[in-house]
């Protein structure tokens, strides 16, 4: 029989992971770049720097939520309060909500990038 509470664990741990690789792989990569970024696309470089590290903040507040949700369902197995039920799946929820967002800030703060290129070579 599936543990469905183990295999939202790992999809959870999963998720969070991929988007702190996403957000903070694009703002490492950029970061060892720094020194030959020419002049003209430097607010770019600014600004999807900046959506990056919203990326990894919500993913950080991700990990949160997905630890309340856990330890809400804990709790509800064990009092058999539906209250915690209750909060366990609006924890989820905006969890999810938050691992969205983190993939959003990767794709805005990537066509920041690619557009501050764009305009300053064309």
């Amino acid at each position: 029989m599936v543990d469905y509470r183990q295999e939202s664990i790992e999809n959870a741990r999963g998720a969070i992971k991929t988007v702190t690789l996403l957000n903070g792989g694009a703002a490492v990569a950029l970061l060892t770049q720094l020194s030959t970024i020419p002049a003209p696309v430097a607010g770019a470089v600014l600004t999807s720097m900046i959506w990056w590290s919203v990326g990894l903040a919500l993913a950080a507040c991700a990990w949160v939520a997905a630890f309340l949700s856990t330890r809400y369902v804990d709790k509800w197995m064990d009092e058999k309060n539906d209250q915690h039920r209750i909060t366990s799946n609006t924890a989820q929820i905006t969890g999810i909500v938050m691992i969205l967002l983190s993939i959003v800030t990767f794709l805005v703060g990537s066509l920041f990038l690619a557009a501050g290129f764009h305009g300053a070579y064309s």
